[in-house]
């Protein structure tokens, strides 16, 4: 089935953390993911090893590992409907901020944001990332721009009634000045007709993303879509996920099915389609689950 699919349908892959370890940043283990016994040196053999195999087995066309590093960020366009950015936020972003990362848990609910994660040196793309999506943007004519990258661009307070709130540090929630600036580069550039499309979070999402990505108030300038996992649950408790939910620029947060997200770009919208299949269940059909659609020229996704 799998040579069938990469015989019928052009794949451009990415990768997360999972590859390698979870939450990892750049040649720094991740907080939880971190293998016993392990010591930075064997970590970054352990990333080189890792990206070797990716790179090996799945149908990517990028060269080769080099010195334990894999350049994966790259551009794709589709004449002047679409242009897509395959972002890397993984393997070149700074350390995450300690105090957030160590107070994660409460069932991922998080914790509320430490002064390190407004850090304005902090990055998720690293500077020659950020300074190559920055002039793709600026050249750019398609219609549509979209960015596809790991995590949740938008804000997710996922603990409203808490002091401070609760947040991720691993997604762009622990790096806001970098956030900032994608968002600066996004609005610069003129591009009206924004998309992000992320996962990570096992949980299918439909979100608008401000301006000032803490001000609903401010205007809405990138629409951002969430791909469920394909058969890994997520596992929060009810608090998070009520109070993720309860976050007014979260359209659609769902994190009991599991499936694919389907988005068909045309010169006049963006229709996104959540697919949800039973993993439990071998050879279950696909069920269709919620539509939304952004109109062009109407940042924001409506459900449809």
């Amino acid at each position: 089935d799998l040579q069938d699919a990469r015989a019928a349908h052009p794949w451009i892959v990415t990768w997360d953390d999972h590859e390698v370890e979870d939450n990892y940043a750049d040649g720094l283990p991740g907080k939880f993911g971190v293998a016993q016994g392990e010591t930075p040196e064997s970590f970054v053999a352990k990333r080189a090893a890792a990206y070797e195999a990716w790179w090996e087995h799945m149908p990517v066309a990028v060269g080769p590992p080099v010195d334990g590093a894999l350049e994966i960020y790259r551009g794709v366009d589709w004449g002047d409907l679409v242009q897509l950015s395959v972002l890397d936020t993984r393997q070149h972003r700074s350390a995450p901020p300690e105090a957030g990362t160590a107070n994660l848990p409460r069932q991922f609910g998080g914790g509320p944001r430490p002064p390190e994660a407004f850090a304005e040196d902090a990055t998720m793309l690293g500077a020659d990332q950020e300074a190559w999506l920055g002039e793709r943007l600026r050249t750019g004519d398609a219609r549509w721009t979209v960015l596809a990258q790991q995590s949740i661009l938008a804000p997710v307070n996922r603990l409203p009634d808490q002091p401070g709130g609760g947040y991720s540090m691993d997604s762009w929630d622990g790096y806001v000045a970098a956030r900032r600036r994608l968002i600066d580069a996004v609005v610069d550039a003129g591009r009206t007709d924004a998309v992000t499309i992320g996962g990570d979070l096992h949980t299918s999402v439909v979100a608008d993303v401000h301006r000032d990505p803490d001000d609903p108030t401010s205007p809405v300038v990138l629409s951002e879509l969430i791909g469920p996992s394909i058969s890994a649950r997520e596992t929060l408790q009810d608090a998070p996920t009520a109070g993720a939910r309860s976050n007014a620029h979260i359209r659609l947060y769902d994190i009991e099915h599991r499936g694919v997200l389907i988005v068909t770009f045309t010169a006049d919208a963006a229709r996104a389609e959540f697919v949800h299949v039973d993993a439990t269940v071998p050879d279950a059909p696909p069920t269709a689950g919620p539509t939304y659609q952004i109109d062009a020229g109407t940042p924001g996704a409506r459900a449809v």
